[in-house]
C-alpha cells in the first residue's frame, strides 16, 4: 500500500513538471515573437511620438520621471495628438503601452509584458546609447536592447 502511494505521488509529480516545461516552452516562443512584431511604421510612429515628447522635455513642459508611478499610459497622453497615423499605433497596442522618459535623451515605450519581463521599443536622440539600466524605470534586473535603426532599439527588462 504504502509503494502504490509513493508511485502516485511520483506520477504526479513528473507531470506537474512535464506541465510546467510545456508552459515555460510557450512563454520562450511567445517571447521570441514579441521582440520582432514591430514594423517600419511603427518605428516612425514612436519616433514621432518621441520628437513630440523631446520637444516637451525641451520646452520644460515635460520632464524625466522621478519614480516608476510616473510612467504615462500612452492612450491617455496621446488624446490632444492629431495624428492619425500615432491614434493607429494606440490603438494597436492600447491594453499595454506605457512610456517612460528615463533621461532626457531616452525614452521607453513599454508595448508587452509577460510575467516579469517587459518588451518594448527605446527611442534616444543625440546618438545616445540606452543604459543596461536606469533608476526610475522599474526595470530592477537590468535592460537589453536590440539595434533596430538610429536612435531606436527594441528592449527586454527584467527577468
Amino acid at each position: 500500500m504504502k509503494g502504490k502511494k509513493i508511485f502516485i505521488v511520483g506520477i504526479v509529480i513528473f507531470l506537474v513538471i512535464l506541465a510546467g516545461i510545456f508552459v515555460l516552452t510557450g512563454l520562450n516562443s511567445s517571447e521570441k515573437t514579441n521582440i520582432s512584431q514591430y514594423d517600419t511604421s511603427d518605428y516612425e510612429n514612436y519616433q514621432s511620438i518621441a520628437n513630440y515628447i523631446f520637444e516637451q522635455i525641451d520646452n520644460s513642459n515635460m520632464q524625466v520621471m522621478n519614480k516608476v508611478s510616473d510612467s504615462i499610459k500612452a492612450k491617455d497622453f496621446i488624446v490632444g495628438i492629431k495624428d492619425t497615423n500615432i491614434q493607429k499605433l494606440v490603438e494597436k497596442y492600447e491594453n499595454q503601452f506605457f512610456i517612460t522618459i528615463v533621461d532626457r535623451n531616452v525614452i521607453l515605450f513599454n508595448t508587452d509584458s509577460i510575467y516579469q519581463s517587459a518588451y518594448g521599443i527605446a527611442i534616444t536622440r543625440n546618438n545616445v546609447e540606452p543604459k543596461y539600466s536606469y533608476e526610475h524605470s522599474g526595470y530592477d534586473e537590468g535592460i537589453s536592447y536590440e539595434k533596430q535603426g538610429d536612435n531606436i532599439y527594441t528592449f527586454k527588462a527584467g527577468l
